[in-house]
């Protein structure tokens, strides 16, 4: 049975991320796409480098004054920035940024610069999963007990019976 979480519609990414960050150790993470739920989740568990990429000026905004120093907010407005090349590798990479369309072209091209990728809301009809490029050693999983659906695409050598499990 699928259900929202009532008021925490938009927090059902929640427990993988809780699931990773207890599995993992996550340091540095590439954010694409700023809220009230990632990143403040992202700060509250503690990073060495968190880069959080933004198309909006009001969620840049709002991180931007008491953000720690190893917090890097890079912010567009209006600009499709899932372009943008950081040349960093990175222990988590979250995708639930704006355009919602530009999103699958986000982790095709960042894909590679981490071992483990989680992409929000995929069951949008704008996010076309099946457009995912899929490396070789690489599998996806898809969260559907809850609704915005939340997609892990992680290193096959990282996936263990805990995750198999957390997500049947």
């Amino acid at each position: 049975m699928r259900r929202s979480l009532k008021n925490k519609l938009y927090s059902s990414h929640l427990p993988i991320l809780n699931l990773l960050f207890k599995k993992f150790k996550i340091r540095n993470i590439l954010e694409f796409g700023m809220g009230n739920f990632s990143t403040v989740f992202f700060r509250e568990r503690g990073f060495d480098k968190l880069f959080s990429v933004e198309t909006g000026k009001r969620w840049a905004e709002k991180f931007i004054d008491d953000k720690p120093d190893n917090h890097f907010i890079i912010s567009y407005e209006k600009k499709d920035l899932y372009m943008i090349d950081i040349m960093e590798k990175f222990d988590l990479c979250f995708v639930d940024g704006n355009p919602a369309e530009s999103r699958i072209r986000c982790i095709n091209n960042n894909i590679l610069k981490s071992n483990i990728l989680v992409l929000h809301d995929s069951e949008s009809p704008k996010i076309k999963l099946n457009n995912i490029i899929l490396p070789d050693g690489y599998t996806r999983f898809d969260y559907i007990k809850v609704l915005p659906n939340t997609s892990l695409i992680i290193k096959d050598e990282l996936i263990d019976n805990e995750i198999i499990d957390f997500f049947k």
